[in-house]
């Protein structure tokens, strides 16, 4: 397990799974300020036991807030089995999110659809109790301030948070892929993609001036406006790029479409030096983003 103290009031947890590739890529963040403990995104359940750990090592026996960017199961799966050690937590989800924390079936039976064995290596959902989460456009707790930004876009649920500085913005900006010293960023588009909103949830985070940006994967960085900007940019390249292959071959797939991104994306510069099983991972992952593109480039 690592835990990463990104600063006097910011921890990094990361969330390692036994699956090749799937080490530094999804992480919990905990912030510790104001008198209060926040937990943002305590990912799937098959790495609860890792937070559990990591919340005891940083002496958190008691959460006021879990932050939930979105439902996806790599970020929230586990929430409800965590919240039973932390009952005293308020859960902040986007409305739409709620109802599929609370029973969470229909969207355990869709990551099984969607993800395969990947969503069993993640773990079965728990479920949350319906007293314990709810939607807020901000929090107030005493002197700490959280601002809750509908950022959809990755997914119609997303939320990302502003606390002192600090924006959590989960996979809004997309994924920055971190590989030891090696590093770049992709956009995180899975269907049902829709550019404009997609976009307008860039330009909303670029408005709050943060001056740290933390990612869901991952990692914490300074230099906020050079990244929403790359992030705006990379959006844009990506969805000129789809649509004039499929004027010119209606039929093209995810993989060509890849091949046709590697090389025009200086974003992507660094994907052949990552090891060959994060590049598989990564793979995955973009042709999943494309899938989204293609989609509403055919409709």
């Amino acid at each position: 397990m690592a835990i990463l103290q990104v600063n006097e009031h910011l921890f990094l947890i990361e969330l390692n799974l036994e699956r090749p590739g799937f080490k530094q890529f999804i992480s919990a963040w905990v912030y510790r300020n104001h008198k209060r403990s926040i937990l943002i995104d305590p990912g799937p359940t098959a790495t609860i036991s890792i937070v559990r750990q990591a919340l005891k090592d940083l002496h958190v026996n008691w959460l006021d807030l879990i932050l939930l960017t979105h439902i996806h199961i790599d970020h929230a799966g586990g929430t409800g089995m965590l919240a039973s050690n932390f009952p005293e937590a308020g859960i902040i989800c986007h409305p739409k999110g709620v109802p599929h924390m609370t029973d969470p079936e229909k969207l355990w039976q869709g990551s099984l659809k969607v993800l395969g064995d990947l969503a069993e290596a993640y773990g079965k959902i728990v479920p949350v109790y319906k007293n314990a989460i709810g939607y807020q456009k901000s929090v107030d707790k005493g002197s700490l301030h959280v601002d809750v930004l509908e950022t959809p876009g990755h997914a119609v649920h997303h939320l990302s948070f502003l606390i002192d500085d600090y924006l959590f913005a989960g996979e809004a900006a997309g994924v920055h892929v971190v590989d030891g010293e090696i590093s770049y960023m992709r956009p995180a588009t899975p269907p049902k993609f829709i550019y404009e909103i997609y976009r307008h949830s860039l330009e909303s985070l670029q408005n709050t001036h943060a001056r740290y940006i933390c990612f869901g994967h991952f990692g914490m960085h300074e230099n906020v406006e050079e990244i929403l900007d790359a992030a705006l940019n990379q959006l844009d390249l990506w969805w000129e790029t789809v649509n004039g292959a499929v004027r010119q071959t209606p039929d093209i797939s995810e993989a060509d479409l890849l091949d046709l991104l590697l090389a025009r994306d200086p974003q992507l510069q660094n994907f052949t030096t990552l090891s060959p099983e994060k590049q598989q991972r990564e793979r995955y992952f973009m042709m999943n983003s494309l899938k989204g593109m293609l989609g509403a480039a055919r409709a």
